[in-house]
């Protein structure tokens, strides 16, 4: 009984966290050229806000990830329940890398983008330098969030859906497809680089699949409560 409380809780958890992903992932500063290093970070120190944005993200990481412990806790019989058990290691990693990523971004970055404004935003000072070094530490970390985060623990998710009948099969495919947009959007960031394809149609691609797919069971979770 205390545990389908926990539960009841950690569904709750999943679709708040989803919600606050979906509203916060939209009102994220974007546009300009992604390879024009100096406009990306005048945009980050000019958006007003940029480090709000990260900060109510961090947040909506950390309550979506009691939702997919929720997720996790939710497969009654072998070999679901293993499954889900090892996919929830892979979340533990990968909500880890992406607070990580998300602070390095929100907070770091904007800091020294700030900096190098208030030093006359020449691209030829120490500041710059210093505040691309850092971008290119937060890219590094995204790119291992969207191979992890939104790649392994979703694909792992769904293949164990598709394995178990405690979820109709359709949801581990809504599954599989965030998490083969979120596997190649990594892989293309991290031997590419950011490219259109990768940053506005996979990354929107993963994180809406991956968000919708956590409202979706939180509805079939709160069904079976009751």
């Amino acid at each position: 009984m205390p545990e389908q409380k926990a539960i009841r809780v950690g569904s709750i958890a999943a679709v708040v966290g989803a919600i606050l992903l979906l509203v916060f992932n939209i009102l994220h500063p974007r546009g300009g050229d992604l390879h024009d290093q100096a406009a990306q970070l005048r945009l980050i120190a000019d958006s007003g806000i940029y480090r709000l944005d990260h900060v109510a993200l961090i947040v909506a990481v950390i309550i979506a990830f009691f939702g997919l412990w929720a997720v996790s806790q939710s497969f009654p019989k072998e070999p679901g329940a293993s499954w889900a058990r090892v996919t929830f290691m892979t979340a533990i990693f990968g909500t880890a890398v992406h607070l990580v990523a998300l602070a390095v971004d929100g907070l770091a970055v904007t800091e020294l983008a700030e900096a190098w404004i208030k030093a006359g935003g020449a691209t030829d000072s120490p500041a710059y330098f210093a505040a691309l070094a850092v971008g290119e530490l937060a890219l590094t970390l995204f790119t291992i969030t969207f191979l992890t985060f939104y790649a392994v623990t979703p694909l792992l998710f769904g293949a164990t859906m598709l394995t178990d009948d405690t979820y109709p099969a359709w949801l581990g495919w809504v599954a599989l497809l965030s998490g083969t947009a979120g596997g190649v959007a990594g892989f293309i960031q991290a031997f590419v680089g950011m490219t259109a394809v990768g940053t506005l149609v996979l990354i929107p691609i993963a994180t809406i699949g991956y968000i919708l797919w956590l409202l979706i069971v939180r509805i079939i979770l709160r069904r079976r409560a009751g």
